[in-house]
Order: C-alpha cells, then structure tokens, then sequence
C-alpha cells in the first residue's frame, strides 16, 4: 500500500468527519442519508461517501470525499470505519457559533462487502497510483458536475467513462 494522500481524522478514536459550516445548529439531529461507493479505475480503487443532510427536507445539504483504498491511512480508517459501523459528524462553524459531534450509524450501507470487494480488486490490481487514480476521477466528476447538476449523476460519469469490473 502506498503512502498517505490525505489526512483523515478522528473524535475519542472514532472514524470522524469534519463539516465546515456557517451555522452547525441547524444540523443537528437531522435526518440523513449515507452512500459509499467503490471506483475502480486504471490507475487505482478508490472509495467514496457521500452524505446528505436534510435540514431542508426537498433540499439537502451534501458533502462528498473520494480517496485512494491503496493508501494505507486511507486503508486503516475504512476499517476501524467498518468495525464501528458509525462515523462522527464533527461540525464546525465558520463564524462564532458553537460546533457538535454526532455520531451516526452506518450499520446497513453495504460497507462491509465494499471494503471486501475494494480488497480484493487492491489484490488482484497489482501496482497503483492512487494520486493518478484520484486526478483522474476528478477530472471526469469536475467535467460532469456542472453539466449533470448533483453528485450522484457526476458519480455516474465515472462509471461511464470507468466501467466497473465484476
């Protein structure tokens, strides 16, 4: 496994994520949604999550990461992930009001059988460079946002220019 590309965090040992937002309390036990997904690409594997906030409920807030499954800092937080089967929202504001953690259960979302999957197309891959693997990826997706309007369609542009193994 490669060396690491991005820095990921944690709260009280926990899988975490930060959120950077101008009013966090309006975040606060909203309903949400979780999606991971596997890319597998040429140059690498890559997983991905995105996750929607419904504090508008016809108009969600989302956020998005896509990293490298063959870093190996990359490759011990989407296990400690998998075994806690919860991730810690950590907001954060951007002017003076109070941040929060929540914890949230991804019990459900199929992580288990991606990260399995994701280990053996690692296996099978031989070699990758997950840098290329990523500028690659973002390439299409930066491409596609604007024209196709929302993460999952841009995800979807991925998939059409990278069809997935079986």
């Amino acid at each position: 496994m490669g060396g690491p590309t991005i820095e990921l965090f944690y709260y009280d040992e926990k899988p975490a994520w930060r959120i950077l937002v101008p009013h966090p309390a309006r975040f606060k036990g909203v309903r949400y949604r979780i999606r991971f997904q596997l890319f597998s690409l040429p140059q690498g594997v890559l997983v991905g999550w995105w996750l929607r906030l419904y504090d508008v409920p016809d108009q969600p807030y989302f956020v998005h990461r896509v990293v490298d499954l063959g870093d190996s800092v990359v490759w011990e937080y989407m296990r400690r992930l998998d075994k806690t089967q919860s991730i810690v929202l950590v907001f954060e504001s951007t002017g003076t009001e109070q941040g929060f953690a929540e914890e949230l259960s991804i019990d459900g979302t199929g992580l288990d059988m991606l990260f399995k999957d994701g280990e053996r197309r690692l296996q099978s891959a031989g070699g990758t460079d997950g840098r290329a693997a990523l500028d690659a990826f973002m390439s299409v997706f930066n491409d596609a946002l604007p024209k196709r309007g929302d993460v999952g369609a841009a995800w979807n542009a991925v998939f059409e220019r990278y069809p997935q193994p079986v």
